[in-house]
């Protein structure tokens, strides 16, 4: 997910971040906190345990965030948080279970029962429940579900989201990842597999999918964005993120893109027909509050009951940690995230594999985790993989900087006399304009000094960065955007599920459409080897995994800084806390208050 896509803190959480499961949940609980069926407030232990249980309806959720979404349109969003905010609103056939011990286990939710495959992967039939409505009262059927992946082929109007996952799956891609099809806005048609269409509705409680390969995971697919149904009718294209149709227990009310946005109740929706989402609460408001502390001092004050899109930062982080008092409310969860620099092949001299490695040597990880909070947000990443990820390795460094990661100025300039610039050479660095951000960056900056690499740091706003700003291949190339600071976490919790949006070549998108593979890799080993992953057993996972890593080091693109921990707060009013899906968030629709106010 991007994160700032995929995970919560980054930004993308992500967008968005990634894998919380109960097993490494715990991590720094001193609580003394277990996995009771519920417990009182206590440091770091809603990924194993609902905190405040209790069934009080009523009362609002008053929510801050940084910025707006990426969009609000279930086919557009890739930032984390905005996954997340989706189970109030946006229903896809699979959804993510509700229960933090089994975080990321996906389970039917429009659908009555996981899709039926074929032998070889490539089939999948979904029945969809009885009773399902959309907020002004119509039912929801197969074909709404249908358009709503055929408009993500319109990539010049439905551009970023995890599109990029479902265009060759479910089309002819001539050249590996050109579609035939293109949406239903310009083509009248529709997207096909071996000459027939490749998604049958032949009733309105059906769907079936013929892919063009095997996709073993494709129940993660289904618990995306783009799986959520949208009625023809209702689509205006790229506005549709200013009023999108409600599936779910809550509906948009109120939106604005400068100060916030607020949900309220969807009396349409029908508990029966709903095993995920067990809804308390009458409101849900989000205001959008750009000064970072005034933001955190709203959330010690009370007046807000949490940060949606990221965790604190590092003056109240410090002082919550610090004082017992207000330690209880804080989580801690590992997010299963990767903090890393993309390294442009497209930027010269960076087009050069030994000037990207001497970025690789140059860089301080240590100074970097420093500006971003320090130990307590993560453990600095000699590799990619994040812990709970096939493949993952705490051992595995190809590029060695330093035994406190804090650089290795030698060999930075070995590489630089490799690439023919042994006098260094310049280079600009894209970074996020808030947070921390202009203080990683000044320190990206400072560490590769040493080594005669100049650095000039070209910020981009929140909320359009990763959809506008490093996003596109021209914004990268005009802008010569030779490091990029970024993060991601799993999409679900399998090899493609982390590496195939941000390493497959069949993940680039042209411009003007927008992709997380930030730094256009289509390396034909990575592609052959994601592709083997999606039809390997189990006991082969690990493996593939690692040669996946492996390979994306070589290729020296994904500097690889930290896998990320979040710092959450949580009101003392609230109930029924608790983390789900698979990236350490908490699970805003099923959480209450205890003074239904």
């Amino acid at each position: 997910m991007s994160n700032l896509r995929r995970s919560a803190r980054l930004a993308a959480v992500a967008a968005a971040g990634a894998l919380v499961l109960a097993a490494c949940g715990g991590g720094d609980d001193d609580s003394g906190g277990g996995t009771s069926a519920g417990a009182a407030p206590a440091f770091n232990i809603s990924t194993t345990t609902i905190i405040n249980p209790n069934t009080k309806p009523g009362g609002t959720l008053k929510l801050g965030a940084g910025s707006d979404a990426d969009s609000w349109d279930p086919a557009r969003a890739y930032y984390g948080f905005v996954w997340n905010l989706q189970r109030l609103y946006a229903r896809t056939l699979m959804g993510f279970a509700p229960d933090p011990k089994v975080a990321a286990t996906v389970v039917p939710d429009l659908a009555t029962a996981p899709g039926e495959a074929s032998a070889d992967f490539k089939t999948w039939k979904y029945t969809l429940r009885d009773g399902l409505k959309y907020d002004d009262g119509s039912p929801i059927t197969s074909k709404d579900i249908k358009y709503a992946i055929e408009r993500g082929y319109a990539t010049d109007v439905i551009s970023g989201g995890p599109t990029g996952y479902f265009l060759c799956l479910l089309d002819t891609c001539t050249d590996g990842s050109t579609t035939t099809y293109k949406g239903p806005y310009k083509d009248k048609s529709e997207p096909k597999v071996d000459g027939q269409p490749s998604m049958e509705t032949p009733d309105d409680k059906t769907i079936t999918f013929h892919l063009s390969g095997p996709y073993a995971s494709f129940d993660y697919l289904m618990a995306m964005g783009p799986s959520s149904p949208i009625p023809q009718a209702k689509d205006d294209g790229e506005n549709y993120t200013q009023h999108p149709v409600s599936s779910g227990p809550f509906k948009i009310t109120q939106y604005d893109a400068d100060t916030g946005i607020t949900f309220e109740r969807n009396t349409n929706w029908d508990q029966a027909t709903d095993q995920i989402r067990k809804p308390l609460l009458d409101k849900v408001t989000i205001d959008y509050i750009t000064n970072l502390d005034d933001l955190d001092a709203r959330l010690k004050a009370g007046t807000l009951d949490a940060r949606v899109d990221a965790d604190l930062q590092p003056t109240f982080q410090n002082e919550a940690l610090a004082d017992p008092n207000l330690k209880k409310y804080v989580d801690n969860p590992i997010d299963g995230s990767l903090r890393y620099l993309g390294v442009s092949p497209d930027v010269k001299p960076l087009d050069n594999v030994h000037c990207r490695r001497a970025v690789f040597y140059a860089i301080n990880k240590e100074a970097w985790r420093l500006a971003y909070g320090g130990a307590v947000t993560g453990a600095i990443a000699p590799s990619g993989t994040p812990a709970g990820l096939p493949g993952h390795d705490e051992k595995a460094n190809m590029y060695p900087n330093g035994a406190d990661f804090t650089g290795d100025v030698t060999k930075a300039k070995d590489e630089l006399n490799q690439c023919g610039q042994p006098n260094g050479f310049s280079t600009n660095m894209a970074y996020v304009n808030q947070g921390t951000g202009p203080a990683r960056s000044a320190a990206v900056q400072e560490a590769l000094a040493k080594a005669g690499i100049k650095v000039t740091l070209k910020a981009g706003e929140a909320d359009t960065y990763y959809s506008q700003y490093i996003g596109t291949t021209d914004s990268v190339k005009n802008n010569k955007l030779g490091i990029m600071d970024a993060g991601w976490g799993a999409d679900f919790p399998t090899t493609n599920g982390f590496w195939y949006s941000i390493a497959h070549g069949k993940a680039n998108l042209p411009s003007p459409a927008a992709d997380s593979n930030y730094v256009n890799l289509n390396d034909p080993k990575v592609n052959q080897l994601l592709d083997q992953a999606l039809t390997a057993p189990k006991d082969q996972w690990d493996s593939i995994g690692r040669q996946v890593d492996d390979q994306i080091m070589s290729d020296a693109v994904y500097v690889p800084v930290m896998w990320t921990k979040s710092v959450y707060w949580r009101n003392a009013r609230l109930t029924n806390v608790y983390s789900t899906n698979f990236f350490g968030l908490y699970d805003w629709v099923n959480i209450g208050t205890t003074d239904g106010a």
